[in-house]
Parts: C-alpha cells; sequence; structure tokens
C-alpha cells in the first residue's frame, strides 16, 4: 500500500537525519533538507554516494537527487508532525511531513 505521505523535510543531516533521508529517498519520496552547518550538505552527499550500489540492489529502485533533494535555507516550512529531538547541541534532529 502506498502512502499517502510524499513530501517530507528533515530538520539535522547528522548521523541519523543522513540515515533517515536516504530511507526516505528509496521509497521515492521528495524530501526538503536543512542544517545550519553547510559540510553536512557535503557529508550527506558523499555517504548516499557510498551507499548507492548497496540500496540499488536492496531496494532495486534509483533515486533522483536533482528530483526529490531539496537543500533549504531556512526553516520555513509547513510543517504538520515532529520527531523526537535526538541531539544536545544548538541544532537538534527532527523529521517533518509536509502539507
Amino acid at each position: 500500500m502506498k502512502s499517502s505521505i510524499d513530501n517530507i523535510a528533515v530538520i539535522g543531516i547528522g548521523v541519523i537525519g543522513t540515515g533517515w533521508i536516504i530511507r526516505f529517498l528509496y521509497n521515492q519520496k521528495k524530501i526538503k533538507v536543512y542544517d545550519p552547518n553547510i559540510e553536512q550538505k557535503n557529508n550527506l552527499l558523499k555517504e548516499i554516494k557510498r551507499v548507492e550500489p548497496t540500496l540499488k540492489k536492496i531496494y532495486k529502485k534509483k533515486i533522483n537527487l536533482s528530483k526529490q533533494l531539496e537543500f533549504s535555507k531556512s526553516l520555513k516550512l509547513s510543517l504538520i508532525h515532529i520527531s523526537e529531538p535526538t541531539r544536545r547541541y544548538a541544532m537538534s534532529y527532527a523529521v517533518f511531513c509536509l502539507k
């Protein structure tokens, strides 16, 4: 059964946020991502490239980063759900479903 949630926002691209983003990509979701640390964007892209050969075999799907992944410069998102924070630093991680 296909989920009715197709658009997701992830705030914080640490270890956990990166894991969620990769799972969402391979489940054909569109994701808006925000992290105030610009280096996290590069870390995310490196991790996607690292795991892509294995996940293509597992999911039997390809991802399209240009259509599925968008990096946001602000937190101006239309949010309807928040998960638990996982970091004690200035930026906590959260996953949202977008309206």
